[in-house]
């Protein structure tokens, strides 16, 4: 174990919890990242020091990744939402649904049938489980 992780595991909110997990808490650390809030229900933030790198056509766009909030549903599924921060312009930020399969990483918009209600209540609960920009 490198002094990179042990830091990272130090600062887990996980780390002297003795609840029966359900949210698989280690499970939702990568490399970059630490559970940072979690409610011991549904819902985890992780923060994290990851980048990200994105495409507009043929424009390319660095992203800070802020954190990740990761909510299981009434159905035992996990669904993981990623708030990204543009590196060269802290305003523009972003909130998308992240999902990896087979190692191809994908990043959807949140924004319903033209409503951004899942968009403000994916924000609100960032801002519920802590995360500041």
């Amino acid at each position: 174990m490198d002094i990179e992780k042990l830091d990272k595991c130090s600062q887990c909110k996980c780390r002297n919890c003795v609840s029966v997990c359900p949210m698989n808490h280690c499970f939702n650390c990568r490399d970059k990242e630490y559970v940072s809030e979690c409610n011991k229900e549904n819902n985890l933030l992780t923060i994290s020091k990851d980048t990200v790198t994105l495409y507009q056509g043929d424009e390319e766009f660095i992203f800070n990744v802020a954190g990740y909030l990761v909510e299981k549903d009434s159905e035992g599924n996990y669904h993981r939402y990623v708030y990204l921060i543009d590196s060269k312009d802290y305003d523009n930020q972003h909130i998308l649904k992240y999902s990896k399969f087979k190692g191809e990483e994908y990043y959807e918009s949140v924004i319903v049938d033209d409503t951004q209600d899942e968009l403000i209540r994916i924000n609100n609960k960032f801002i519920e489980m802590g995360l500041r920009v």
